[in-house]
């Protein structure tokens, strides 16, 4: 048991590493949609730009992270938390839909327009699963992944993470990947110091 919850709190790093190069294809009735992972930099430009529109979409977005680490843990959210995170959930999902346009390769979407054109013209059963699809390459790193040390190992040592991987192309995922292990490296320092 404790070996296969191991296994599932591991990440495939040699895939982490190239994931800012790959593409992925989705077959529609108006032809093929090639995708790929959002960049952080787009992630967070996306995040900052809702924030100054929406004052209350940043306390929302941590609310809600904090909400569904907590709907993993034995009793859930407590009941006289769901309506508050029914509120950030609602809150959020009104710019779950910005985060997609990055991810557009070809056709390249540039803006909410051309991404309701495309959605237009797709049938329901496309949408639906493109949009889930979309979600996987716009999710952040989950609570399960955080065992990277290694990452920052290679960081801080200077070894090549991998060919090309600079901040202008990294992903979402690969960026969350370093600064997780930044910070476990902080907190070992910090144990160290205690002794």
């Amino acid at each position: 048991m404790g070996e296969e919850k191991e296994k599932e709190e591991r990440v495939n790093i040699s895939e982490l590493l190239v994931q800012h190069k790959q593409r992925f294809r989705f077959k529609t009735k108006m032809g093929w949609i090639e995708l790929k992972h959002i960049g952080k930099l787009d992630h967070q430009e996306i995040f900052i730009n809702i924030c100054e529109g929406d004052k209350e979409y940043e306390d929302a977005a941590e609310k809600t992270q904090s909400f569904r680490e907590l709907s993993k843990h034995p009793g859930g959210i407590p009941p006289e938390m769901k309506d508050e995170d029914a509120k950030c959930r609602a809150i959020c999902a009104k710019y779950n839909h910005l985060y997609y346009i990055p991810c557009f390769v070809d056709p390249p979407i540039k803006n909410l327009d051309e991404l309701r054109s495309l959605v237009d013209g797709l049938d329901k059963e496309e949408w639906h699963a493109l949009q889930q699809i979309l979600s996987t390459l716009v999710s952040p790193l989950t609570s399960k992944q955080k065992n990277l040390i290694i990452l920052g190992l290679c960081r801080e040592y200077h070894f090549p993470l991998a060919p090309d991987l600079f901040l202008n192309n990294m992903t979402l995922q690969q960026a969350d990947a370093l600064i997780i292990a930044d910070q476990q490296a902080a907190e070992l320092l910090k144990d160290k110091l205690k002794e």
